[in-house]
């Protein structure tokens, strides 16, 4: 499963921290465990959390969530970066 994300710094958006634009591809290997709770079907991504055993939820704006399980992640920067 992969999500793609227009601007990682998005966050940080006029604001004298905000980095410059960073599109990433956010790749999950060999997920499982999916959850989807889903209101819309536009939704901004609100916050990412992944625990120590690659438990990942999910929370997007206006609300929702998706939680799953992965073996791996990783993150391509566009440029390749990895």
């Amino acid at each position: 499963m992969a999500l793609s994300v227009d601007d990682l710094n998005s966050g940080f958006a006029e604001l004298p921290e905000y980095g410059g634009l960073l599109p990433v591809e956010i790749k999950f290997k060999k997920v499982s465990s999916l959850c989807i709770d889903v209101m819309q079907l536009e939704f901004r991504i609100y916050d990412i959390e992944v625990t120590d055993f690659n438990n990942v939820v999910i929370s997007l704006s206006p609300g929702g969530v998706l939680k799953f399980h992965c073996e791996a992640i990783e993150v391509d920067y566009g440029n390749g970066d990895k």
